[in-house]
């Protein structure tokens, strides 16, 4: 217990008494090992042992290191939230320059509407607005998730 940190050490006696009574622990807990700055995540057990007279015999303590695994559930979460973010901004931002893209098309396609030269062009700049939109939002996207991923 010299090489914990107050908080860890006031969990690993808590553990341990509950341990005694016959409780097997299982905690992942971020713990401050002792001279360090940095916490490190530790999967810790505790399990008690009984002779075959049921008397108490001692309680094996078990670390394994899990940082990787955290840091690796820590990226798959800030993907998942990514993932959603993407499919929100698919359906919400991406949809409104889309549909009204289609419907100039489907305007400027229509055999039963006489459009001018003028309007014809009008049409075409406002199809090629709603494309420069789509672009900008795809390209904000992209750099967005890169850049959540990267943190």
């Amino acid at each position: 217990t010299d090489y914990l940190d107050p908080v860890s050490k006031d969990n690993f006696f808590t553990y341990f008494q509950q341990s005694l009574q016959g409780k097997t622990i299982q905690a992942e807990e971020k713990i401050m090992l002792h001279n360090e700055s940095n916490f490190t995540w530790l999967q810790i057990s505790f399990i008690a042992h009984y002779a075959e007279n049921g008397k108490l015999i001692g309680v094996s303590i078990g670390a394994t290191a899990i940082d990787a695994k955290r840091k690796m559930e820590q990226l798959q979460a800030k993907y998942l939230q990514s993932l959603d973010e993407l499919a929100w901004n698919s359906s919400h931002i991406l949809r409104a320059p889309v549909a009204n893209m289609m419907g100039i098309l489907q305007l400027l396609q229509e055999t039963n509407i006489a459009l001018d030269d003028t309007e014809r062009a009008q049409f075409l700049k406002h199809l090629s607005s709603e494309v420069k939109r789509v672009d900008t939002v795809i390209k904000d996207m992209v750099a967005k998730a890169r850049k959540d991923l990267e943190n």
